[in-house]
């Protein structure tokens, strides 16, 4: 194995290690942080929320660059030595014995299990999108699919290019200005790209910790459903005119034993609240939360660099490589 791709090794199981650790902290942090987020508006809880999820990877990512990098591995690894390598601060190396033939082995079981993670569900939406919109017909008028089918139900499908998808039943059973709110609601979640956000949080999240994560992904949710109410309330211009459609669309879903897609949402109760409710003045503009976002990353990995390298080093000599 070349000393370049055990190098390359090492980085990818550090970036896993770190990101696990960091998602465990991220989960156990999270209650703490609940209270104040739900505090905000729905949009800028759906910002704040999604960068939480991204947040263990893009630290294990600035962390591992970080510690790599010649230009910046000097900045929090405090000048040590090493008998035979002399003194400076330096990224961990790997120069044989073996946990240079580990390496290598673990990270290739990494990013075959990366890839077991995000091939077969980006596979089954793209599935189940095309089935939905080979049986569906488009209505330009209300630029939207329409299933011919005596249940009630409204989807938005597809990741990077989603369209929106009506039951006739659905515009037959519903007032036509409730059927207006259910349209501008899914066509809001297709323009803000609301199921490629939750997919990617999802997989931002440590697949290990995902029981611990789920208030955070319910939350953003929740969220993304809020959210996408107050736009069609504001397009209609009457939030009880949603609220009234939610209802309705509500009492008009298959019972349980049906095998039938569904308008129907958990957070229902809140999502009337939430409309029922004087808006919520808050604002936290997306630029100023991506940058903050990051720069909290950058600073915590720069400020946890030389425990990391350490750390690196140990578990080397603990196998008796000498970095």
């Amino acid at each position: 194995m070349s000393p370049l791709a055990t190098s390359l090794a090492l980085a990818l199981v550090l970036a896993g290690a770190i990101w696990w650790l960091s998602g465990a902290l991220l989960a156990l942090l999270y209650p703490l942080l609940r209270t104040r987020i739900t505090r905000l508006a729905a949009g800028s809880r759906c910002h704040l929320l999604s960068a939480l999820a991204a947040l263990p990877l893009l630290f294990a990512v600035a962390a591992t660059v970080l510690l790599h990098l010649p230009a910046t591995r000097g900045l929090g690894v405090a000048a040590h030595c090493h008998e035979g390598i002399g003194c400076g601060a330096h990224a961990p190396v790997v120069s044989g014995g073996a946990l240079s033939l580990l390496l290598p082995l673990l990270a290739v079981a990494m990013l075959a299990a990366g890839l077991l993670r995000i091939l077969p569900p980006l596979r089954r939406q793209g599935r189940r999108a095309r089935q939905l919109l080979a049986l569906s017909q488009r209505d330009d008028s209300r630029d939207c699919a329409i299933i011919e089918s005596d249940s009630v139900f409204a989807l938005t499908v597809g990741l990077l290019r989603p369209q929106v998808v009506l039951s006739r039943a659905l515009l037959e059973q519903l007032e036509p200005r409730q059927g207006a709110a259910v349209l501008l609601h899914e066509k809001a979640h297709a323009r803000r790209r609301d199921s490629l956000r939750q997919w990617l949080a999802a997989l931002a999240a440590p697949r290990l910790l995902s029981g611990a994560g789920r208030p955070l992904q319910r939350d953003l949710h929740a969220a993304c459903e809020q959210a996408c109410d107050q736009e069609a309330a504001l397009a209609l211009g009457d939030r009880l005119d949603v609220a009234d459609a939610l209802l309705t669309a509500e009492g008009r879903l298959p019972t349980p034993d049906q095998k039938a897609p569904a308008t129907g949402e958990s957070h229902l109760h809140d999502r009337i609240a939430a409309l029922i409710a004087p808006p919520q003045p808050e604002r936290l503009p997306l630029p100023l939360l991506v940058i903050g976002v990051t720069a909290l990353a950058l600073g915590a990995a720069l400020v946890g660099l030389d425990t990391l390298h350490h750390s690196a080093e140990r578990v080397q000599e603990w196998v008796r490589v000498q970095p």
